[in-house]
């Protein structure tokens, strides 16, 4: 695989929720007749509010680390930052996976981005990347978890209002 290929593209609802303190389902309506809905994940601004997106890693991954970006809008006009980070974990072959995985442990990897300032207009993130060992060293077909976070209480984020996550891309740096 070269650096740059896809491992994982992924919209906002096919990401799964977590026990607590999960992004909740949403959509935003555009003006046609009738409306187009565009499934989101809406994170608060307020509290730091997670989402988990499971996949295979690809049989044409190439064993590099990470590069990652994603879409969102936020639901006012603030043109403050906001932070959103992403964590991965390997799920093992023989794993108990009602024991503690570990993916609050792993390597977190932040982007702080400035939204549009126009209500409900989507931005695509700056980058960020993540290292193969940070990743917990996943193989081709392992299945990996990999958890977005808005930090909200992170001191990066000064943007009081939700945003409104459309979808994640990941790609092999």
């Amino acid at each position: 695989m070269a650096s740059g290929d896809t491992i994982f593209d992924g919209l906002a609802h096919d990401s799964q929720p977590v026990s607590a303190n999960a992004a909740t389902p949403d959509w935003v309506a555009d003006a046609s007749t009738p409306n187009i809905l565009t499934p989101v994940m809406r994170y608060d601004g307020a509290a730091n509010e997670h989402r988990d997106y499971i996949f295979q890693i690809p049989s044409h991954y190439g064993g590099g680390g990470f590069t990652w970006r994603h879409k969102y809008a936020q639901d006012g006009a603030s043109g403050n930052a906001c932070v959103f980070e992403i964590r991965m974990l390997v799920i093992d072959d023989l794993e108990d996976l009602n024991a503690d995985l570990g993916l609050d442990l792993q390597t977190a990897s932040q982007i702080s981005d400035t939204p549009s300032t126009t209500t409900n207009e989507f931005n695509y993130s700056g980058s960020g990347t993540l290292s193969h060992a940070n990743a917990d060293s996943p193989a081709v077909r392992d299945w990996a978890v990999v958890r977005l976070t808005r930090d909200a209480v992170d001191a990066g984020d000064s943007n009081t209002n939700d945003m409104m996550h459309a979808g994640i891309v990941i790609e092999e740096t």
